[in-house]
C-alpha cells in the first residue's frame, strides 16, 4: 500500500513524455477530445511501463512480507512460506532439509514467475523495445 508513489511517478513521467509526441499533436489537430487522447493514444503506449512497474512492485511486496514474517512481524505460522522457513530453520541444522527447502523453492519460483510474467507483458506491449532490452 505504501509503494504506489514510485509507480505513480513513473506513469506520470511517461505520460508527460507521451503528451509531447507528434502523434498527440496530430490527434489534437484532428479534433480528438482529452478522453479520446488518453484512451486511444496515451494509455496503450504506456502499458509496458505500467505492467513492468506493477510486476516489480508485486515482487517487492511479496519479498517484504516474507522478510517481515521471517523476523516475526508478519502472519503467525504456518500461514505462508516465510513462516514455514522461519519456524523450521532449526530443523535444517538437524538434517531435516525437506521442511525448509520446498517452501524456499516455492517462494523463489513465485518471484521468478512474477518477474517473467512482467517481462513478457512488457515485451508484448512494446515489441520495438524488446530487441534492445
Amino acid at each position: 500500500m505504501t509503494a504506489w508513489p514510485s509507480t505513480a511517478r513513473l506513469v506520470r513521467a511517461r505520460a508527460l513524455r507521451e503528451r509531447q509526441m507528434r502523434y498527440i499533436e496530430s490527434a489534437r489537430a484532428a479534433g480528438a477530445t482529452k478522453f479520446g487522447l488518453l484512451a486511444r493514444h496515451v494509455l496503450p503506449n504506456m502499458l509496458d511501463t505500467i505492467v513492468a512497474s506493477v510486476a516489480t512492485q508485486f515482487g517487492n511486496g511479496v519479498l517484504l512480507i516474507a522478510i517481515a514474517t521471517f523476523v516475526g512481524l508478519g502472519l503467525p505460522p504456518p500461514w505462508n512460506w516465510a513462516s514455514m522457513i522461519g519456524v523450521n530453520s532449526s530443523y535444517l541444522i538437524a538434517g531435516e532439509w525437506w521442511l525448509v527447502v520446498p517452501p524456499g523453492l516455492a517462494f523463489s519460483v513465485l518471484l521468478l514467475f512474477v518477474y517473467f510474467i512482467g517481462e513478457a507483458a512488457r515485451r508484448a506491449f512494446n515489441p520495438q523495445h524488446a530487441e534492445g532490452a
